[in-house]
C-alpha cells in the first residue's frame, strides 16, 4: 500500500510546486516585466543592425542608430499616451 501512494504524494508535491511558482511569479511582476519586455524588445530588433551593416554602415553606426530608433519608438509611444490622457472627456 505504500508504493501506491508515493505518486499520488509526488502529483500533490507537483501541484504545490506549480502553485508556489506562480505565486512568486506574480509577486515578482515588477521585476519580470521589464526584464521580459527588454527581451522582447531585443529579439524583435536583432535584424535591425545587420540590415544597417548590409547597407555599408559601420557596426558602431548601426548599432547608434538601432538605439536612436528604439528610443524614438518609445518617445512616440510616451507622446501618445500623453495626449490621449490630456485630451479632455467629451460628454455624450
Amino acid at each position: 500500500m505504500v508504493e501506491q501512494s508515493k505518486p499520488f504524494i509526488y502529483l500533490l508535491i507537483g501541484l504545490a510546486s506549480i502553485f508556489i511558482i506562480i505565486a512568486g511569479i506574480q509577486d515578482l511582476a515588477f521585476i519580470l516585466n521589464p526584464i521580459l519586455l527588454s527581451v522582447v524588445i531585443t529579439i524583435a530588433l536583432i535584424p535591425v543592425p545587420g540590415w544597417f551593416a548590409r547597407r555599408g554602415m559601420p557596426a558602431w553606426l548601426s548599432l547608434v542608430l538601432t538605439f536612436v530608433l528604439v528610443l524614438a519608438f518609445i518617445g512616440v509611444v510616451l507622446l501618445l499616451s500623453l495626449i490621449h490622457i490630456s485630451e479632455p472627456t467629451r460628454p455624450y
